[in-house]
């Protein structure tokens, strides 16, 4: 977009009058022509809309200031925004601690190591001595290492899960931060 420039009359009267001198001048030297002060004024006004509703809470610029684009011209209140900020920010951190805490699955390979030992212990002792270990023991036994190879299972997928929930938190916090720039109000181009 292109703002059109309205220069008064009195300037437009001298660059016009030299335009003419110098097309009627036999030589063909450029004329520099020097304008000491003059009073510009934009035709169209620009109006930078909210992308967000609620209260203007600062404004950074004042009227007829000039601006850069994307530089800062007001916001709009964000507190609440900020605070559910922080509590995203918490639980993403929360969640990362979560998906990095390896103590389940440890004890979980630990367990299956335990029990898979007085499995073959006893399920050793039984093919040596029959009678030393009763069946429903040994079944028992048995039972309790294939409860801790389901409990590891269980432990590598909970870890999985805590991955991706810190995943989710985290573009939780990143729509956060979006709606904090969507509540400040920016020049759309330099002027």
């Amino acid at each position: 977009m292109t703002s059109k420039i309205f220069v008064l009359l009195p300037l437009a009267a001298v660059v016009a009058a030299a335009t003419s001198a110098h097309s009627q001048s036999p030589t063909s030297q450029s004329r520099i022509i020097s304008v000491e002060d003059a009073f510009v004024t934009a035709i169209d006004e620009v109006r930078v809309p909210a992308t967000e509703t609620g209260m203007l809470m600062t404004l950074h610029i004042v009227e007829g200031q000039s601006v850069e684009k994307e530089g800062l011209l007001a916001e709009i209140d964000n507190r609440s925004t900020l605070a559910k900020q922080r509590v995203a920010k918490a639980d993403w951190d929360a969640a990362i601690a979560q998906a990095e805490n390896t103590a389940e699955l440890e004890v979980a390979k630990k367990a299956v190591e335990v029990s898979k030992a007085e499995y073959d212990s006893y399920n050793d002792i039984k093919s040596k001595q029959s009678q030393a270990v009763s069946a429903s023991e040994l079944r028992k036994y048995k039972f309790q290492w294939e409860k801790a190879i389901a409990q590891e299972k269980q432990a590598v997928n909970e870890r999985l899960i805590a991955e991706k929930t810190a995943m989710a938190k985290q573009a939780q916090y990143d729509a956060t931060t979006v709606d904090l720039d969507l509540r400040q109000i920016k020049a759309p181009f330099r002027g």
